[in-house]
């Protein structure tokens, strides 16, 4: 395994936490349970928890490295995942219920409860605020059904609620700004 730079130490097994703080430029190795290829990771507001997908599953481990805590332990297939702006909750897309759906929990595993309802799998981006302040997932899908079958960018407020087209413009992987008066967001894409 290549490091990126000198401090960052070359670990074999492969764990966990050295991936992640490697990853996210942490220098020193932690041995925990050894995890080959750990997928989305994604910090919390705060940058103290990861989180992280691994055999269909969430997993949530420190920042600073330790051991990683499983936090769904089902049958279905959890993808990505983000935290609330607050770092409460996190959002994550499962097709636990047949398609692909985006999911919200307390952070620690807890009170898990679905937050869109639809055939087209919706792919979530990340959490932030609208424009108005409320704290949102933004997420891609293709949901309306039209002729290309092209991905728009959405999102769901996090206290429930219905599903808001950000633009009529078709595009994947939306981001909004840390105030959320703006959403970036891919247009076409390559390999």
């Amino acid at each position: 395994m290549a490091t990126r730079s000198a401090a960052r130490p070359s670990v074999a097994p492969v764990t966990v936490c050295s991936v992640l703080a490697w990853a996210l430029g942490g220098a020193s190795a932690v041995h925990a349970q050894t995890v080959n290829l750990p997928r989305y990771p994604a910090a919390s507001p705060d940058g103290t928890v990861l989180t992280f997908s691994w055999r269909g599953d969430l997993w949530k481990v420190p920042g600073s490295g330790g051991a990683a805590v499983r936090l769904t332990a089902n049958p279905s297939n959890e993808g990505r995942s983000a935290f609330s702006p607050d770092g409460t909750s996190i959002v994550f897309d499962s097709d636990r219920d047949g398609g692909r759906n985006l999911f919200i929990m307390k952070s620690d595993g807890s009170a898990v409860r679905q937050l869109t309802f639809g055939d087209s799998a919706a792919i979530l981006s990340g959490c932030g605020l609208d424009a108005a302040g409320r704290p949102v997932a933004y997420f891609e899908s293709a949901r309306d059904n039209d002729l290309y079958r092209a991905t728009r960018p959405f999102m769901v407020p996090l206290d429930g609620g219905p599903v808001e087209r950000v633009t009529d413009a078709f595009g994947g992987h939306p981001v909004a700004t840390g105030d959320g008066k703006a959403v970036i967001m891919e247009r076409g894409g390559s390999a």
